[in-house]
């Protein structure tokens, strides 16, 4: 046995000094058991109140009483208040029913007594209680004394006494409460649990005295009750306790009530510790009431082979982290009140944990892993998962994924149903402080809710199909941590609604393909990363690209794929690598463009695929190198051309905004001349502002630099403008502003078509 931190004791009992117990238990405590009366007073070798031999006196046999007394075993009463005394002993015969009774003696009359003041009481062959609660003098000293008066030729045994005081005036019957709050922690080979003494219970508590703690030997943890109201004494010197079943327990811990208990863990897995409270009558906590503490702290690490085999009732669960607690199909681990049990570890859940719904009763600490991995249908237990702890939903043989428990806050969440037959909903609202990771579906998919909302801090990885309808919602909402949207190796995964609102510096990396059908939000203040991986974000239906924070585009490709006349949005510019419009869904040309509410830059690419761009009041930017096509493999600028000239359904319009004046609208395009943009064929040579100033019909407008030193140009148009001269307003349609970044020093071709 390791240190013991001792908490100081209320009371004021003084139990036998040679060996700290009550009376008849070896040979030294028989010693100073002094005989008055008639008959014979001898050391028994038949078996005492537990069943072992040799521990209680015998060949108390006369006419009248025979008195025992034991001066070494005493109490003193206090000065003040008041106060009784209480002697208690187990007595039987084994004949003829014979009578007995205990009371108190002191200095002046250490025998008691002559006539028994003390409670008398008829006992046969088995051990009875006998008890004697009277009114003490304060400050005065008391010990033990035992009548016994043989009504035949009978022996008889005591076992058992015990004396001490209280403020009650009647015997302490009644078990104490088990200890509650336990926390667990080891260092090296020693674990430590510390916990909250229980209280003594009952109509006349006489109060905590002792605790007792039992650890098993066997391997592996297997518990189940261990019944102590037949054996009201454990010896400091005996460590083997009961054996109750397959389990067999030492003790490891006798004596005085402590909130603290370490014990040297070397040569042990695992192990479970029971712990009985002890009041000053020698109660002990009812077996079924006991505190369970199951340890898993193996020095090697990933040591996976400590299993719960039976049911049982808990009060702390120590994983040591590396280690793994299997609870197996048909066992049931629950979860007491009082209970705080903390996992560094793997729990696995095979069977059942039951936490009576309260988070406070198990921890998933950081790092920690819970493994759901059953054979029937059961509930995520309710715990405090920490943000780096892990929840993986891996049933490998079978389909049964959780009835319940999935609302709970959890650290990172990982589906890894390889066995999924059926389309699983992800009840709502689903929150998760760390990763969310698809790993596989078996062969149906993961879904969100109808109007589901799904929080996530960490990264998003799907590796599988993950679908929802078009009214779900999931919202990344990171704090100083990179974080990923990845999409299925073989399919797009597809979500409502998709908030991004990162903080702290952390940002949302779009690893592959994603589609979001109903509205896309970079929160203020958050981050989108395109990233490396030449990944889509595909916007269908109604779902705009709205950007309140920053957007890295990376290599990503935005697309535009919906069926009705949308906006790039946004409280500040955002530069897309490749930008592509494809609303074949929209059967009206002018619903097929896509309007800037924010001005954009084109990095890489503009793709008209079906539709175009409508520039309103802001400038659409086409970086030096960008150019406009119609497919990603034309990416040049002859192809750009050519399929303007061809194609007049997809093309950048220079139109105002609804009502708004047209003043800074337009397309600008950089690095245009000699020594900047060229182009590959001789009808293209220089003309590199395809653009028209309707969506209606195509009358581009295209600028030629032919001297000079590159240069940066801008087109716009207005409304309905009336030039200098003797025009009329009605008489113009459409007023084309052409400017250039650095006036002057440069000779240019203009073209309208």
């Amino acid at each position: 046995m390791g240190t013991l931190v001792l908490i100081p004791l209320l009371g004021i009992s003084q139990f036998d000094p040679l060996a700290g117990n009550p009376g008849f238990e070896n040979n030294a405590t028989f010693a100073n058991w002094v005989r008055t009366g008639a008959g014979t007073a001898t050391r028994s070798t038949a078996n005492r109140r537990s069943g072992a031999a040799c521990a209680s006196v015998a060949n108390l046999v006369n006419t009248g009483f025979t008195t025992l007394h034991n001066t070494s075993m005493s109490v003193t009463v206090p000065a003040t208040g008041t106060n009784y005394v209480t002697v208690i002993g187990w007595a039987r015969a084994n004949g003829n029913t014979v009578t007995v009774a205990v009371d108190a003696g002191t200095s002046a009359d250490a025998d008691g007594p002559a006539t028994p003041g003390g409670t008398t009481a008829n006992v046969g062959t088995t051990y009875t209680r006998v008890s004697h609660t009277f009114l003490a003098t304060n400050g005065a000293t008391y010990h033990p004394v035992l009548y016994a008066r043989n009504n035949g030729n009978n022996t008889i045994r005591w076992d058992d006494v015990m004396i001490y005081t209280s403020t009650q005036a009647a015997l302490d019957a009644a078990a104490p409460n088990a200890p509650v709050n336990f926390s667990v922690s080891t260092s090296g080979t020693n674990v430590t649990f510390n916990f909250t003494q229980g209280t003594d219970a009952g109509a006349n508590p006489s109060g905590i005295s002792g605790v007792l703690i039992l650890r098993n030997t066997t391997s592996p943890i297997n518990t189940s009750n261990v019944t102590l109201t037949s054996q009201i004494y454990y010896s400091n010197n005996v460590n083997v306790g009961p054996t109750t079943g397959a389990a067999n327990f030492n003790v490891v811990y006798n004596g005085p009530a402590t909130g603290s208990f370490t014990d040297n863990f070397t040569g042990l897995n695992q192990a479970v510790y029971l712990v009985y409270m002890r009041d000053q009558a020698f109660n002990y906590t009812a077996s079924g009431s006991a505190a369970r503490v199951f340890v898993v702290n193996s020095t090697t690490a990933n040591y996976n082979v400590a299993n719960a085999n039976s049911n049982a009732s808990v009060d702390a669960l120590f994983v040591r982290a590396g280690n793994s607690f299997t609870i197996p199909a048909a066992s049931t681990i629950t979860f007491r009140a009082g209970a705080a049990s903390v996992v560094n570890g793997t729990v696995e859940m095979q069977g059942n944990i039951s936490t009576g719904n309260v988070a406070s009763r198990l921890t998933f600490a950081n790092g920690a892993t819970f493994r759901y991995r059953t054979a029937t249908s059961r509930a995520i237990p309710t715990a405090t998962y920490q943000p780096g702890s892990t929840v993986w939903i891996n049933n490998t043989a079978n389909a049964n994924a959780p009835s319940g428990g999935l609302t709970q806050a959890f650290g990172n969440f990982r589906w890894e149903q390889t066995a999924q037959s059926a389309a699983f909903v992800l009840p709502s609202p689903f929150n998760a402080n760390g990763n969310l990771e698809v790993i596989s579906a078996g062969t149906s998919a993961l879904q969100l809710a109808a109007g589901g909302i799904y929080n996530i801090r960490g990264n998003v990885q799907i590796d599988d199909d993950l679908t929802a309808p078009a009214n779900s919602v999931l919202n990344l909402n990171g704090n100083g941590v990179v974080q990923t949207i990845s999409g299925a190796n073989l399919a797009t995964p597809v979500l409502g609604t998709l908030n991004i609102a990162t903080t702290g510096g952390g940002s949302v990396v779009l690893a592959r393909n994603l589609q979001v059908a109903t509205s896309f939000n970079i929160a203020a203040g958050a981050i989108l990363n395109g990233g490396n991986a030449n990944a889509s974000l595909t916007l269908s239906g109604g779902a705009e690209f709205v950007n309140n924070g920053s957007y890295i585009p990376g290599n990503a490709k935005v697309v535009y794929a919906g069926n009705a006349n949308r906006a790039i949005r946004g409280s500040s510019a955002t530069a897309f690598h490749k930008l592509e419009v494809n609303n074949s869904a929209v059967p009206a040309l002018a619903d097929r463009f896509v309007r800037l509410e924010t001005p954009v830059t084109i990095n890489n690419q503009l793709i008209l695929a079906n539709g175009g761009v409508r520039t309103n009041n802001r400038v659409l930017t086409l970086a030096n190198g960008a150019v406009v096509t119609p497919t990603e493999a034309g990416n040049t600028e002859a192809a750009e051309l050519a399929y303007i000239n061809s194609n007049q359904t997809s093309f950048i319009a220079l139109v105002d905004g609804a009502g708004v004046p047209a003043t800074a609208g337009g397309v600008r395009r950089l690095n245009i001349g000699p020594g900047g943009r060229t182009t590959l064929v001789p009808f293209a040579v220089g003309y590199d502002m395809p653009v028209s100033a309707a969506i209606t019909n195509f009358s581009p407008v295209a600028i030629q630099q032919t001297t000079g030193t590159a240069d940066n140009y801008t087109v716009r148009s207005i409304t309905a403008d009336s030039p200098p001269g003797t025009f009329s307003a009605s008489s113009v349609d459409y007023t084309y502003n052409l400017l250039e970044d650095v006036a002057g020093g440069a000779n240019c071709t203009v073209r309208i078509y």
